[in-house]
């Protein structure tokens, strides 16, 4: 009896020795059955760093309007919150307001590629370089049009890509 129970245990060992991995990967290939490219590089820079997002808005604040300045932030804490659709809703409003303002196409961009819109994204972006002439700001608005491109593939042009 004894050694029955020994062997059967050393097949379990061995079994699961094996399966665990397999279904480690079957979960992490199953989490991301999109057609999607990943956004997790795009996301992380905007989440790792929301001081970014912060001094944009303080360094592109001259003749900013009150209400735009907080509805700002108020999608900023939406996309950082991971509810970029109510970020979006929130700086349409923005944009009635002040419809020139590169800040909030550039936010726009952000949130409409995060939720897979990569075309309109870089519209936006394009649109929010045309108004601009702060340094950083355009720094910030080519280093998100490079990562979507890198994230999207060279079809960004085109329509929506999928991978």
């Amino acid at each position: 009896m004894v050694g029955v129970s020994a062997v059967s245990h050393r097949q379990d060992v061995l079994t699961l020795h094996w399966l665990r991995p397999l279904l480690v990967l079957f979960l992490l290939l199953s989490g991301g059955c999109s057609l999607q490219p990943s956004l997790i590089p795009l996301q992380a820079i905007w989440s790792a760093n929301p001081s970014m997002l912060i001094r944009l808005e303080q360094e592109t604040a001259v003749g900013r309007p009150a209400a735009v300045s907080s509805l700002l932030e108020s999608s900023r804490q939406q996309w950082l919150g991971g509810n970029p659709d109510n970020g979006l809703v929130i700086l349409h409003r923005a944009l009635r307001i002040s419809p020139d303002d590169p800040l909030v196409y550039y936010y726009m961009a952000m949130m409409q590629s995060a939720l897979g819109e990569f075309h309109e994204a870089s519209q936006l972006a394009r649109r929010s370089l045309t108004l601009t002439d702060a340094p950083l700001m355009r720094e910030q608005v080519r280093l998100f049009l490079d990562q979507l491109n890198r994230s999207t593939g060279p079809d960004i042009q085109g329509k929506q890509t999928r991978v």
